[in-house]
């Protein structure tokens, strides 16, 4: 199945303008052939289906041009992070037993959804505001859930102590396997949605992203990709505009998987050199395409997952006559907050 997807995107590709990103591809040295990225799809489709990728006719009337939405709200775990969790833990872990990690929450459930799985054990370690609905859903895999830290980066240096104390391995939040795992995602848009012109992607840590990339650049795609974060977390942004890593002092957002003070090294050069830009995002924004998301499609989305909607929104003026796609990372949001944020 997967070789049938390939040959019917290569015979796309045969009409499409090469990208200008062909060179960039041997200098970041991401996938060695297309056959790698067909055996981790391969590996993947025996534990997930693809996501859908729709057009709502709402948006389009809301956006004033074609928006295609990528559902990865539609995992299993309600989230995209399956996909990287399950590739990390083949690849990496084949001999190995126990392993620990730290996460917002949507990485700890597809960390917990692979445990589970491919019969490995797992501590997961999250910051004390981790949404309950995550926390509940890595618990329901059986994985334990230690709280501790006041965000992403004092929990990953909590986790990574304890790691060491206990002689367990820690889990990377950002690497070249969780990158590649992402990309089965973009693969799938891509091969659907053939016409695109720009995409919208979350930043987090940056394996969702740099996934989008690796795809675009293996396929030499003439695709732009934009970054989104949040306003109260963007340190990516920051990086991005500066051309030089820039972390943060705090951050104070409610889309928490997108909270990150210090961008990774690697991603951070990934993105930089592949993005046409870095969008920042208000909180008030991403709140108003949540409730929208809701009004036009049905979906819940958490803040995260808002936030290329949101973005594809800002820009809707100057992506007229264009084909954009959003990738709606994950829909695990708390009840009460999301209900109050409806009804706002």
């Amino acid at each position: 199945m997967v070789f049938l997807i390939q040959l019917i995107l290569e015979k796309y590709l045969k009409y499409n303008k090469k990208s200008k990103y062909t060179l960039i591809v041997s200098k970041i040295n991401m996938f060695k052939d297309k056959e790698e990225l067909s055996n981790i799809l391969d590996f993947q489709y025996k534990h997930i289906n693809p996501t859908p990728q729709i057009y709502w006719p709402k948006v389009f009337k809301r956006f004033g041009c074609k928006v295609l939405i990528k559902h990865e709200n539609h995992t299993p775990i309600g989230s995209f992070k399956i996909r990287s969790s399950l590739t990390l833990i083949n690849n990496q872990l084949t001999k190995n037993i126990n392993f620990c990690c730290a996460s917002n929450g949507n990485y700890g459930q597809g960390i917990a959804f692979a445990a589970n799985a491919l019969i490995k054990k797992a501590k997961i370690f999250c910051p004390l505001k981790t949404s309950k609905s995550k926390i509940n859903s890595i618990s329901a895999f059986g994985v334990d859930v230690i709280l501790k830290g006041k965000d992403f980066n004092e929990t990953y240096e909590i986790a990574y102590n304890f790691s060491k104390k206990n002689d367990i391995i820690l889990l990377p939040s950002y690497s070249e396997d969780l990158a590649k795992g992402c990309a089965t995602y973009s693969f799938e848009f891509f091969n659907k949605c053939n016409d695109l012109h720009k995409v919208y992607v979350p930043i987090g840590l940056g394996s969702g992203i740099c996934g989008t990339i690796f795809t675009r650049n293996l396929y030499n795609l003439n695709i732009e990709i934009i970054g989104v974060v949040p306003k109260e977390a963007n340190s990516y942004f920051l990086s991005y505009k500066n051309k030089s890593l820039t972390s943060i002092n705090q951050v104070n957002t409610f889309a928490e998987g997108t909270a990150v003070r210090k961008p990774d090294k690697k991603a951070l050069e990934i993105i930089s050199r592949n993005v046409s830009d870095i969008i920042q995002i208000k909180e008030d924004e991403i709140k108003e395409a949540v409730r929208n998301i809701y009004d036009d499609t049905g979906n819940i989305a958490e803040g995260s997952g808002a936030l290329a909607y949101a973005a594809a929104y800002k820009q809707r003026e100057i992506n007229k006559n264009k084909n954009i796609g959003v990738i709606l990372t994950g829909g695990n949001i708390d009840r009460k907050f999301y209900s109050k944020i409806l009804s706002e």
